[in-house]
């Protein structure tokens, strides 16, 4: 675990609410320099806190109106190939191992239901699969001001 400390945990909360926020407004919240952020945010990077800048878009601009949670069930053997067949689907955007009721979570972009239906038919059939469950996003809402990073005191 990391341990980052006050000014490290106000830089990544603005971050986090906008990507694009300026070193200059993020220097002035946290009453250091902007180049005392740049170095920080740099060395967030290398230390693999900060991965990249990511774009979230609104999909449905582009057509695709359904954003979709699929849980799958697997046989463990087969949790390789599962991953690599939904590497090649194109509406997949995230896919996840986890712990709890599904083996795997993805995430994809649909422009229709019977889009939806489609590929659930096609991960069904794929060998290792066991069970599929598609739980439709209503509303995206990001939260980030709760969460503790500060891991230090100053």
């Amino acid at each position: 675990m990391i341990e980052i400390d006050e000014i490290d945990a106000k830089i990544l909360h603005a971050l986090l609410k906008d990507s694009r926020t300026r070193m200059k407004d993020i220097a002035n919240e946290c009453g250091i320099s902007a180049v005392a952020v740049k170095k920080r945010v740099e060395q967030l990077k290398t230390n693999g806190v900060i991965l990249k800048p990511v774009l979230i878009s609104k999909m449905s601009k582009f057509g695709y109106g359904f954003l979709a949670l699929i849980g799958i069930n697997l046989e463990s053997s087969q949790e390789n190939n599962v991953i690599e067949m939904m590497r090649e689907l194109i509406i997949v955007s995230r896919i996840e191992k986890t712990f709890g009721k599904y083996d795997l979570c993805i995430n994809v972009f649909a422009q229709s239901l019977n889009q939806l239906d489609h590929l659930k038919n096609v991960i069904m059939t794929h060998s290792g699969v066991e069970s599929v469950e598609i739980n439709i996003w209503s509303k995206y809402v990001a939260n980030y001001d709760n969460i503790k990073l500060q891991s230090r005191s100053s």
